[in-house]
């Protein structure tokens, strides 16, 4: 799987601004069940046939919010940089 970091920091406000920002440019992917690891990281979970998504609030080692995705979002991830200078 491909990992993309999303934000160096590990933060709730905006790991959800990064959830809600991919649900809207891939308005076809599943939302799946909001998962906790032992950890209190977070994991939200997209598909869309075999393709899987997961966004992730890294509480562990890095503290981060990173994207660990089986396609390419590259787009993606450029679209992002740019939108969260204004959050």
């Amino acid at each position: 799987m491909k990992e993309y970091l999303l934000y160096p920091e590990a933060s709730l406000r905006i790991f959800s601004e990064a959830c809600a920002f991919f649900k809207k440019q891939y308005p076809f992917f599943e939302k799946k069940q909001l998962l906790e690891d032992v950890d209190g990281s977070l994991l939200q979970y997209y598909t869309l046939t075999d393709f899987k998504v997961i966004i992730i609030l890294d509480l562990d080692w890095e503290s981060e919010i990173i994207i660990k995705t089986d396609i390419a979002l590259d787009g993606f991830i450029k679209k992002w940089l740019k939108y969260k200078e204004k959050i």
